[in-house]
């Protein structure tokens, strides 16, 4: 992650042309899915072992909430425009906050760990809730071309606008890249489960067939194919 940014950062204009940087920005595009599903598989990991302190509200996930608080700060302080808070408040146009309150991969991280707390605490099951995120997963995909399609700044203060969709220059709202992470989360709980149960090569087999599927017939809005939207 740190190499593919930085080399798109640093390299200069008209290296960004050639077909090696196309290969370098396809990978960065793998990047972000993958960081996304590490995510969600991570807190299926804490859950599993920490479930009790979850379910009671207990240290574990008052921790946690005070980690996400600390990563919604980061997240938006990679989108200050100045770099000084002196600069944004005197000089700060329009366009230029659009683009301090528009969502990155932290800010759907930071959505996807605080949702799943609360659904946790509601459901109150393991296994329910990971097969609640999977069908989750499944919905915000499906319905991604469709909330693409809306302005919600028309609805919502445009701060929570920008989750929602790439009208406001969001560069990762949460449809779609919310259901990397919740198929994260379903996936390391399967695994899990079979660990205990000592069947974990077969699940690999299973999902590896399934990725390979669906990184060949996965769409974005606008029917472009995911491989082919990296190289574009």
């Amino acid at each position: 992650m740190c190499y593919t940014h930085s080399l798109d950062a640093m390299l200069a204009e008209e290296y960004k042309w050639t077909f090696f940087f196309k290969i370098i920005h396809y990978i960065e595009g793998i990047v972000a899915p993958s960081f996304l599903f590490v995510s969600g598989a991570a807190f299926a990991i804490v859950l599993h072992k920490r479930k009790e302190g979850y379910l009671n509200y207990g240290k574990p996930a008052q921790k946690q909430l005070l980690r996400l608080l600390f990563l919604l700060l980061i997240a938006y302080c990679l989108n200050l425009p100045y770099k000084t808070w002196h600069q944004c408040q005197t000089i700060l146009t329009f366009d230029q906050y659009i683009q301090f309150i528009r969502s990155n991969n932290l800010h759907v991280i930071v959505f996807g760990i605080f949702f799943s707390q609360i659904l946790f605490l509601v459901v109150r099951n393991e296994k329910i809730f990971h097969w609640i995120l999977l069908g989750l997963a499944g919905l915000v995909v499906i319905l991604t071309p469709v909330i693409y399609q809306y302005d919600f700044g028309q609805i919502f203060p445009i701060e929570i606008a920008t989750y929602f969709n790439l009208k406001y220059l969001s560069g990762f709202p949460v449809f779609h890249w919310i259901a990397y992470y919740f198929a994260g989360a379903f996936i390391m709980y399967q695994l899990i489960r079979s660990i205990q149960e000592g069947r974990e090569s077969i699940l690999i087999k299973k999902n590896s067939h399934l990725c390979r599927n669906c990184e060949r017939n996965f769409y974005f809005p606008g029917g472009t194919r995911m491989a082919d939207q990296q190289l574009l």
